[in-house]
């Protein structure tokens, strides 16, 4: 069972960056050869089992703690909107093309940068830890409240919307029964001038 789980948690315990630097055929399409492939497969392999082993050092708070941070992500993942998707997926692209224009000085300064981090955190106290997660904690709260402020900003645009359209369509609705109106009163009008007109005539022709 553990070993299972293990593996399960291979790709996600403390691995190198999502936008890591791929091969160059895995983006371009072209079919690798054999040597190019089982050399991936090979450092694909070795990290698999670096991440492993770390994982393997955890205490069972901290693997605990990895495995609740992960069914949370995949939560807030399965209740995005198609639209969040969409612009989380573009952030993640910028943020690979960035990595891979980055100079091979400025990915190890960003690995080391990494390294002290995990360093400093593994020295905290429990107390330390707690008041971090507490931080995080209310960032992410401040950050649901931003992301219903704009939920509301985009419900109050489409009822302003809506209420255009049909202002709108009222107005239409008003100039096209004026423009019927108008077009009745002329052609009444026409009807009583040809009418006047016809009785001067016959008036005229009695003389």
């Amino acid at each position: 069972m553990k070993k299972i789980m293990l593996t399960a948690l291979t790709g996600l315990v403390l691995a190198q960056p999502a936008f890591a630097e791929k091969p160059e055929w895995v983006s371009s399409g072209d079919k690798p050869d054999a040597e190019a492939m089982q050399e991936h497969k090979d450092a694909m392999k070795a990290k698999a089992e670096e991440r492993r082993a770390k994982y393997e050092d955890m205490t069972p708070e901290e693997q605990e703690a990895m495995k609740q941070k992960m069914a949370e992500k995949k939560d807030a993942y399965k209740n995005m909107s198609e639209e969040e998707k969409a612009e989380r997926m573009e952030r993640m692209s910028e943020k690979k093309e960035a990595y891979k224009n980055m100079t091979d000085e400025e990915k190890a300064e960003r690995m080391e940068r990494m390294e002290e981090k995990k360093e400093a955190y593994k020295n905290m106290s429990d107390e330390e830890k707690a008041e971090r997660k507490a931080r995080a904690e209310e960032m992410k709260g401040m950050a649901e409240e931003r992301k219903m402020t704009a939920e509301e900003k985009a419900q109050l645009r489409k009822e302003n919307a809506e209420v255009a359209a049909e202002d709108k369509k009222a107005m239409k609705e008003k100039m096209a029964e004026e423009k019927k109106a108008a077009a009745a009163e002329k052609a009444e009008q026409a009807e009583e001038e040809a009418e006047t007109e016809k009785e001067t005539k016959k008036k005229w022709w009695q003389f």
